[in-house]
């Protein structure tokens, strides 16, 4: 009853013992689009991170030049259509898509414009030979007919298409503004002659159709056509301000007196038409009757002058050791915003801001057409920051951008993070905030060189402009990826609404409400990222997507170069089928990569493990064996381990004596004889016996030595080859299996008398003559008794013969 229950708990361990092992060797299907939609816990700290960060404009695209030398991206305007005017400097050729300007001095000015899309629809360049023309970034702006452009040149004459302007005092820089039309067309020039070095470092339309220009100049005088201001101070750089019409006339001309050194580096105009300069002064500076004074070696303004007749209205200071202001705009309300670099601590009203130790930190304020300051923000890093431009859109949202070389940068509660920690390079951001001064997110670019931010517009729909320069092998700006061959290239690109807070606008993000994706490169509808949610981990082939094991190669078994072996790191390429892979180094090796019937070969003799594939191992662990042909266990090789001396025959596997009979006794053609002498094996009868080893009737004993030949019960046979029925011991004549007595050699037993016969009569004749003898006793006693009874003296004896002895 025990032994019977072995089966039955053998089948149920089998049982539930099953699903733990895969019989069969390849049985996995992976379904198309059969992903795992749980995040990790990376992808869920991206998407936190991403969710948390408030942004809400993120990169569109990126158009960079091409050229042979520097290019830089100055200024940039964008009109009502969204398209975008661009100017800047090139120092040999410029390729602007299909347009290509070759420079006619040692650098020239470029003015381009381009559509929404980023196509360069026109380019015109201004320059003279053997001279610089440039610009600043704050130099262009839009007008209701066309577009105004400032700079400065030391050229002797500089031409911009059909214009001419001469220079009273070649290789004296003289400052220019020229009108152009939407269409590229210049309609005049104008340049502002004089003696000395002097620079129009901003243009802003006024809302007549005009434009209103400010820089600075060192001459004793300069004339804007009939309106002429002096220098308090001359040869030392004074503030300039003067305002032109559509037609390119003068209409008035002012400048701020100081001690050294003063400049105006940007300006902007309110809805009420006043103007707000701003700049820098040393020591002392008078705006009309509005005099500022500093301690500190160089400090800067903010000043307010009428557009109409450019009286002066007011100004302001900002109390600080080192600040620049770079950039200013104005608010709805009539407000002005301002952003530059400071460094250690800077009072704006009742605001104190305080810079990283050492080091330079950026700034925004806020500050009305009084002079009063509404509100200062900074944003905190740990090395060299800087702001170039502000502008400011229909909402009041204040957009602000420049370059980066701290380690990371914090704007409020958004930060980012410099490429390169261990040495920065400049990275650029653009970051924003609403009109009360929260910080509202940023997004930033990364390039392994130096990457500038320059300039930026904002359309009324939202849409961000920005222009720059980058000298990086690799600029990363969104999605998109750019490099240069180590000289200066301009590039202008564009920010738009982004949803997810990735930092790429919705209309470039394939994935605009998901934050862990951006791009789908094949179009298969998962995302780039492989990190990211429904990642694609072979995002050039639209018909892969996952890759289970990380080894590049993808799972779907239907598409391209499929993975076949989708959990093992070091297999992909499985070229028969079998479910083994092939390079023999993973887990899952198919050692027979084009066999399908065959995947492992484990003593490496170049024979399958498989017993029942092409070329099978029958000894899989043996290499010096792999063919048994008869299935006996021996192999065919005879000169491998255990060598089958009858391949063809299962019975028999080993011939010791070589006499060709199998020493298994049991086998066909049993070799009865397994020492044959190598002298007698060419002779051996059936039983692979020689000579000297027959023996006939099998006995035991051979032949030679076999005293009784043809011996019947070999059961019984001796030593001298005789059985029972052929042994004699006694020697008496009776054979041992007739002999009652086989061990009375001297004839004492009544039996031995009685002539031949059978055990069973002589048992008979044994007790016949006892009878007899006992009647024999008998009478004699009785004759005695009879003899004493009739002689009652001394009777005559009477003597018996003796009776004859059993020889």
């Amino acid at each position: 009853m025990a032994h019977s229950r072995i089966p039955i708990a053998l089948l149920i361990s089998a049982i539930l013992l099953s699903p733990l092992f895969n019989f069969d060797h390849k049985e996995e299907q992976y379904k198309e689009n059969d992903i795992v939609n749980e995040l990790t816990v990376i992808q869920e700290v991206a998407l936190t991170e991403a969710r948390s960060s408030g942004v809400n404009i993120g990169w569109e695209r990126q158009i960079q030049s091409e050229g042979s030398g520097n290019e830089y991206g100055e200024a940039i305007v964008v009109d009502s259509s969204g398209n975008a005017y661009i100017s800047g400097v090139f120092c040999y050729d410029l390729k602007l898509g299909a347009i290509l300007l070759e420079r006619i001095g040692i650098c020239d000015l470029f003015l381009a414009k381009m559509s929404p899309n980023g196509y360069w629809m026109w380019a015109n360049q201004i320059g003279g030979v053997d001279g610089y023309t440039s610009s600043q970034h704050h130099t262009l702006s839009l007008t209701s007919n066309g577009v105004f452009i400032g700079g400065a040149s030391n050229s002797s004459e500089i031409s911009a298409q059909g214009i001419t302007m001469t220079n009273s005092y070649p290789g004296i820089y003289q400052p220019f503004i020229l009108k152009a039309t939407s269409g590229g067309d210049f309609t005049w020039g104008k340049m502002i002659n004089q003696d000395q070095h002097s620079f129009i470092y901003s243009v802003h339309d006024s809302s007549d159709g005009g434009a209103i220009v400010a820089g600075y100049f060192r001459a004793d005088s300069m004339n804007f056509g009939l309106h002429t201001i002096f220098n308090s101070n001359v040869s030392q750089a004074e503030v300039f301000i003067a305002k032109i019409d559509g037609n390119g006339d003068w209409q008035w001309a002012n400048s701020a007196e100081g001690n050294n050194g003063d400049a105006g580096y940007d300006l902007a105009i309110n809805s009420e038409g006043i103007v707000s300069i701003v700049g820098v002064y040393n020591g002392q500076i008078q705006f009309g009757p509005y005099t500022l004074a500093s301690t500190f070696e160089s400090q800067n303004f903010v000043s307010f002058i009428s557009s109409e007749n450019g009286t002066w209205l007011g100004a302001t200071n900002l109390e600080a050791n080192l600040v620049r202001i770079t950039g200013i705009s104005s608010f709805q309300n009539g407000d002005f915003a301002i952003v530059g670099y400071f460094s250690g601590a800077m009072s704006l009203g009742s605001t104190n801001l305080q810079s990283y130790v050492g080091q330079q930190d950026i700034f925004i304020s806020r500050v009305n057409s009084d002079g009063n300051w509404v509100w200062a923000e900074s944003a905190e890093g740990n090395g060299q920051d800087c702001a170039f431009d502000v502008t400011i859109g229909s909402n009041d949202k204040v957009v602000i951008i420049g370059h980066f070389m701290s380690t990371s940068i914090t704007f409020g509660n958004y930060y980012l993070y410099n490429t390169n920690s261990w040495e920065p390079d400049w990275d650029m951001y653009v970051s924003w905030l609403d009109s009360t001064g929260e910080w509202q997110g940023v997004v930033g670019a990364t390039g392994n060189e130096m990457d500038k931010l320059k300039s930026v517009d904002i359309h009324s729909n939202g849409v961000v402009y920005v222009t720059g320069r980058t000298n990086s092998t690799s600029l990363s700006i969104g999605l998109d990826e750019r490099s240069t061959s180590g000289y200066d290239d301009m590039f202008v690109a564009l920010l738009d609404l982004d949803s997810d807070g990735d930092e790429i606008g919705d209309g470039r993000d394939s994935f605009p409400n998901d934050s862990t994706q951006q791009s789908d490169s094949d179009n298969d509808g998962y995302g780039d990222n492989p990190w990211g949610y429904n990642g694609d981990r072979c995002p050039e082939d639209y018909t892969q997507w996952q890759d289970a094991d990380g080894d590049g190669y993808c799972d779907n078994p239907n598409g391209f170069s499929p993975d076949m072996c989708p959990d093992d790191y070091y297999q992909w390429q499985d070229y028969d089928g079998d479910g083994y892979c092939d390079d023999g180094w993973g887990d899952n090796t198919d050692e027979f990569p084009y066999d399908s019937t065959q995947w492992k070969d484990s003593d490496g003799d170049g024979y399958g493990d498989n017993p029942s594939g092409n070329n099978g191992d029958d000894f899989p662990l043996d290499a010096t064996q792999f063919r048994d042909s008869d299935g006996d266990g021996y192999g065919d090789s005879q000169s491998g381990n255990n060598p089958d001396a009858f391949k063809n025959e299962p019975s028999q596997w080993q011939d010791s004596d070589n006499d060709g009979y199998g020493d298994n006794p049991n086998g066909v053609d049993g070799d009865r004889c397994p020492g044959t002498s190598s002298s007698e094996r060419r002779y051996v009868d059936e039983n692979g016996c020689g000579a000297s080893q027959r023996d006939t009737d099998n006995d035991g004993v051979v032949d030679s030595l076999d005293a009784c030949e043809d011996s019947k019960d070999t059961s019984t046979a001796n030593l001298e080859g005789c059985d029972a029925y052929q042994r004699d011991f006694d020697g008496d004549g009776l054979v041992d299996a007739t002999d009652p007595c086989p061990d009375s050699v001297e004839n004492l037993c009544l039996e031995a008398t009685i002539g031949a016969g059978d055990k069973e009569s002589s048992t008979e004749a044994r007790l016949l003559w006892a009878s007899l003898g006992l009647l024999i006793l008998i009478a004699i006693l009785l004759i005695i008794m009879l003899f004493r009874r009739g002689n009652k003296g001394n009777p005559t004896p009477i003597f018996i013969q003796t009776p004859q002895q059993w020889e």
